[in-house]
């Protein structure tokens, strides 16, 4: 391998995904610094991303292995940078110096075997993401709690779900969007559908793990919950009795710690979201007005009542692995 094979493998492997731009934001949060360089380094080293060595290209040496472990630390270091402007962006964060850098680490290479070859740098100018040498905090919220409900990615760290269904992700992302811009009617409306999303997908994953001599027909509730014509409220309250049956899920209950009785709140909540975003509707009208602080409270609340709900599922999922159920 040359040095232009391995810069093209290099190059082959570096890629930053949504869910490590997610990751950087949080920690970037969680451990403001105003200094970028000593806020990457400690990224860096909270994913455990090596600082590359010098790379060793010959026959003789596994170089592929080598860029595997440069590419990733390239891909973190971007992720990171990639995160710092999407926290501007989300004015979450603000530039507190013109002057901008770049935290790409400079790869050198050698072919030198015994005595013989050559050794250089790789041009990665290309991959360059300057970033502020310095951020800042706005000033109305230096002195309070990082306002996670501006940025999604910020917001869907904080909820904290190591798996969730992609339509209920989405519309959390663009729940916040919408709450952002203060759009509070269409923020509403995507929040109850990620609401919607949670209670089917935990509803027939119940039914999924229902035995079959079962006294109740899960034939017939899995139709209501992936009938269309059958309204949230319904599916809802489908679901919520369905886990209150201890005959069927006792188990359950006791592996995940999640009571039937504790789902009272979340589904309080879930009505309020509900009631809420009917106001979609011509004429119709809530019952409170639909203010900042009401969809604010309602967003936050998504965080311990979405849980909870997944919490079932990651049982479920575990009770699925154990059982060979396909669902």
């Amino acid at each position: 391998m040359n040095t232009d094979q391995a810069l093209k493998l290099l190059e082959s492997q570096v890629r930053v995904t949504p869910q490590q731009v997610m990751i950087a934001k949080g920690y970037i949060m969680n451990h403001f610094d105003p200094d970028t360089p000593a806020v990457i380094k400690g990224f860096l080293k909270s994913v455990e991303a090596a600082t590359p060595e010098k790379l060793v290209i010959h026959l003789t040496v596994d170089t592929k292995e080598s860029i595997k472990s440069v590419a990733e630390t390239l891909s973190w270091t971007l992720a990171g940078s990639e995160a710092i402007w999407g926290l501007i962006s989300s004015g979450l964060l603000f530039p507190g110096s013109s002057e901008l850098r770049s935290f790409m680490p400079n790869v050198n290479y050698s072919t030198v075997i015994q005595g013989s070859g050559n050794s250089g740098a790789l041009d990665l100018n290309h991959l360059v993401l300057a970033v502020p040498t310095r951020v800042l905090l706005p000033p109305s919220t230096a002195r309070g709690e990082p306002q996670t409900l501006t940025d999604p990615d910020l917001f869907l760290h904080s909820l904290g779900i190591p798996y969730i269904e992609k339509e209920v992700e989405e519309s959390l992302r663009e729940s916040v969007r919408c709450f952002k811009h203060e759009l509070f009617l269409a923020c509403l409306a995507m929040l109850g559908r990620a609401s919607e999303g949670a209670w089917i997908e935990l509803g027939l994953a119940l039914c999924a793990i229902a035995p079959s001599s079962a006294p109740i027909n899960i034939t017939k509730t899995k139709e209501k919950l992936e009938d269309p014509f059958v309204g949230i409220g319904k599916k809802i309250l489908e679901t919520a009795r369905l886990y209150q049956r201890t005959d069927l899920f006792g188990d359950l209950h006791k592996t995940c710690g999640v009571k039937p009785q504790d789902l009272d709140n979340v589904t309080v909540w879930a009505d309020a979201v509900r009631e809420s975003r009917n106001s979609v509707h011509y004429g119709a009208e809530p019952s409170m007005p639909n203010t900042y602080e009401k969809i604010a409270a309602l967003l936050i609340g998504a965080v311990p009542h979405l849980r909870l709900l997944y919490r079932i599922r990651a049982a479920v999922k575990s009770a699925v692995g154990k059982s060979n159920v396909n669902w």
